[in-house]
């Protein structure tokens, strides 16, 4: 496996959790992987050097050098380490839901051209691998049709009346080309 997604759908098929219960994150993955205590190793937190522990390691030094040169292939391969994590805006970040009510999160890629591809997604996607049948939705198509809505909403008679009226009542005294 070469993906830490591919690795948190392998866990959770196996029941394989952390030693609180949880099922594992992409994010754990990566921290876990990141922590020289798992290598047999003890990291100052105050200088930043990493000193031989007294404990045996947890994860095999060759398991850990291959998970190593992945992350650095990654890295290498998509510019993840010196290009800054600037995306895209979303529209309805926080505001929208599965029909279980289960939020969707923003995420979104870039490729090496620079353009960025922006999505929501439901959170367990997001954060433990899982397949939802929703997938990935493309923001762009998903704020268009919410836009549109409102657009709709907003040219209704009803809506118009109610904002003339609001305005009235405002006593603000708007003419004619300001309000076309």
């Amino acid at each position: 496996m070469r993906s830490t997604t591919e690795v948190v759908r392998w866990l959770r098929r196996e029941g394989i959790t952390s030693r609180k219960g949880c099922a594992f994150t992409r994010n754990a993955l990566v921290k876990l992987f990141n922590n020289p205590m798992y290598r047999g190793e003890i990291a100052h937190k105050n200088k930043g050097k990493v000193y031989p522990g007294q404990h045996e390691a947890l994860i095999a030094p060759e398991l850990w050098n291959e998970v190593q040169a992945v992350f650095a292939e990654s890295q290498c391969a998509y510019g993840t380490a010196t290009r800054p994590r600037r995306g895209p805006e979303f529209l309805l970040a926080g505001l929208v839901e599965t029909d279980s009510g289960e939020r969707l999160h923003t995420t979104f890629t870039t490729k090496l051209d620079g353009r960025h591809y922006a999505y929501y997604v439901p959170q367990r996607t997001q954060t433990l691998g899982e397949r939802h049948a929703l997938g990935r939705i493309p923001s762009g198509q998903l704020d268009d049709v919410v836009l549109a809505q409102i657009h709709a909403a907003l040219r209704t008679p009803e809506m118009v009346q109610a904002v003339w009226d609001a305005v009235q009542v405002s006593g603000a005294k708007p003419d004619e080309s300001e309000v076309m």
